[in-house]
């Protein structure tokens, strides 16, 4: 008669523990929240003499997560244009920048949230077609 393999049973109770623990420190030490990063531009299409304002808000997905804090990077295609410092605005986490003397023609602006110690990074996706039209 063969004896039933115990070392198949033993893997799995430790690889439960293992589990446990692991599961056990990330409540402990909090999840951070995703978000989302909208971004809005004005005027658009805006003249090459005019001044741009570049907006962004950062929305955590999580229910129940605190508000954003931190940074918002703001670029034209890969090129970064600024930064600006997250702020409340109707309880929203809001940033601008304000850009002037860009070429004319087509501008792909992007904003980056560079995440907090609760909130994760992100990026508004797709890129924000931006016209700068001749003077």
């Amino acid at each position: 008669m063969r004896r039933p393999m115990l070392i198949p049973i033993v893997i799995g109770v430790a690889f439960l523990a293992l589990f446990a623990v692991c599961h056990s420190l990330t409540e402990a030490q909090g999840v951070m929240a995703p978000t989302r990063t909208e971004l809005q531009a004005s005027p658009n299409p805006v003249r090459a003499d005019q001044t741009l304002t570049l907006s962004a808000r950062v929305y955590p997905i999580m229910p129940n997560a605190s508000a954003a804090t931190g940074e918002v990077q703001f670029f034209d295609g890969r090129t970064l244009l600024g930064t600006a410092t997250l702020t409340q605005v109707n309880g929203v986490a809001t940033a601008s920048l304000t850009v002037v003397d860009l070429e004319p023609g087509p501008h792909p602006m992007m904003a980056r949230y560079r995440g907090d110690s609760s909130s994760r990074p992100s990026d508004s996706v797709p890129p924000l077609p931006q016209l700068v039209t001749e003077q």
